[in-house]
């Protein structure tokens, strides 16, 4: 349902049936502290599909999955920020689930590095430089592709790998 106030704003609201998966839990760091505002995202591995919602002030969220898919598989990324960053894979999620997830983040992989010319006298500045994951079967993985750009010195760098 779309409701629209005329001359005004609009607001979307989805209404979920009862079958729908609901998610919810708690993101802290590491001391146990609440991380508000992070971003708790479920990444539907068979449909390309991302549900999600950020944590309120408390670090509490809620995530509504409908439709669940078959194989009840999905990859939970978690930010809350540079330093703050968890992933973790679940399975099992079934139509009518209602379940509590707790998460832990804390400080990410990073992976710097510097482009140079062969003769290690000049920097190459502008190359796109691309980090893509690998499953477990040491397969690339399209869903964790990164880029970044060097600038000006030859440098880049990936952080929450």
């Amino acid at each position: 349902m779309k409701i629209e106030a005329v001359n005004e704003p609009g607001f979307n609201f989805f209404f979920y049936p009862e079958s729908r998966a609901e998610v919810k839990g708690k993101v802290t760091d590491k001391d146990g502290n609440p991380v508000p505002f992070a971003r708790v995202r479920f990444y539907e591995l068979n449909k390309e599909r991302w549900v999600g919602d950020n944590t309120d002030i408390n670090g509490d969220y809620t995530v509504n999955i409908f439709p669940v898919n078959e194989q009840g598989e999905y990859d939970l990324y978690v930010s809350g920020g540079d330093d703050k960053f968890t992933v973790k894979s679940i399975n099992g999620i079934k139509y009518g689930d209602r379940k509590k997830i707790n998460f832990v983040v804390s400080k990410g992989p990073k992976i710097k590095g510097k482009l140079l010319n062969l003769d290690d006298k000049g920097r190459q500045f502008g190359v796109v430089v691309q980090a893509i994951g690998l499953t477990k079967n040491g397969e690339e993985d399209d869903r964790q592709q990164h880029s970044r750009m060097s600038d000006l010195e030859g440098e880049f760098t990936f952080s929450n790998l």
